[in-house]
């Protein structure tokens, strides 16, 4: 069986997750032991509320998976 988390806070700096990206790669680390090989990144973001940008959303996660496929 494999398990799928749809629901973390690992896009670091983001909301009340991950506060750096060591902690994203450490949390993703965990999971990865723990058999879960598919993760959905869910920060806290609501269309037209401003709250984070989305371009920023989406360079904090290109930089986390660039770090990622590095690691293979």
């Amino acid at each position: 069986m494999q398990v799928v988390d749809i629901h973390s806070h690992m896009l670091y700096g983001v909301d009340d997750g991950s506060k750096t990206i060591e902690e994203s790669l450490e949390m993703l680390g965990i999971s990865y032991k723990e058999g879960i090989l598919n993760v959905i990144l869910t920060p806290h973001y609501e269309k037209n509320n401003n709250l984070y940008d989305l371009n920023k959303l989406l360079s904090r996660f290109n930089e986390l998976k660039q770090k990622i496929e590095n690691i293979e």
